[in-house]
């Protein structure tokens, strides 16, 4: 995986190369200002620190980006560019959240700091459908109906009595909003909480 590091402090630079050259990163640029050329050609992953370089000059040429800033703003513009994969970190991160970060976007996925993850959540989401918590153990129960199997062999799964995994059918269909598993079911994958 190639990498270019693109900010004007030199620290910085050669603190992001060492960690990435450590992970086994090939670093091809690490240069204050890389051409628009060289990024393109050269390196799949463009980590930018937004303090010291532009994020839109850069990260609109990256296949995928990893911005370094403090600004939800940035993330906003970030993901408004549409990279194939990109990731927003904060200075402060430590080596393996910026590993993973950098391996994330690579990878054409998204990764946030904690503190940008509301940036990323489209406002829809959020206002409109707040998604049920389920205890552990509802979720094992739900886990076990998606894939088909009846209340007595859920049971006999997970060592408890066919009545209790009724009481959770119940309990998972109230706060689902259904009336029956099919329902559970869909609305469950609709909310994230199954995947197919």
């Amino acid at each position: 995986m190639r990498v270019s590091v693109i900010t004007k402090s030199p620290a910085l630079r050669a603190g992001l190369s060492a960690w990435l050259q450590e992970a086994g990163f090939e670093v091809t640029s690490s240069l204050e200002s890389a051409s628009l050329g060289t990024i393109e050609q050269a390196a799949d992953v463009v980590i930018v620190d937004a303090a010291t370089a532009s994020l839109q000059r850069y990260a609109s040429r990256a296949p995928a980006v990893v911005l370094i800033t403090t600004e939800a703003q940035d993330v906003r513009t970030l993901r408004a560019l549409r990279s194939r994969g990109w990731a927003a970190i904060e200075p402060t991160c430590t080596r393996d959240e910026f590993i993973a970060a950098v391996g994330a976007a690579s990878a054409g996925l998204v990764a946030l700091a904690a503190a940008f993850a509301a940036e990323a959540i489209p406002p829809r989401l959020t206002n409109k459908r707040a998604v049920p918590v389920l205890t552990r153990r509802e979720r094992a129960v739900l886990d076990r109906m998606a894939r088909g199997l009846l209340s007595k062999q859920i049971a006999q799964e997970l060592g408890i009595a066919e009545s209790t995994v009724k009481f959770h059918l119940s309990s998972i269909y109230a706060k689902l909003g259904a009336n029956n598993r099919a329902e559970a079911i869909l609305r469950a994958v609709q909310l994230g909480l199954l995947s197919i």
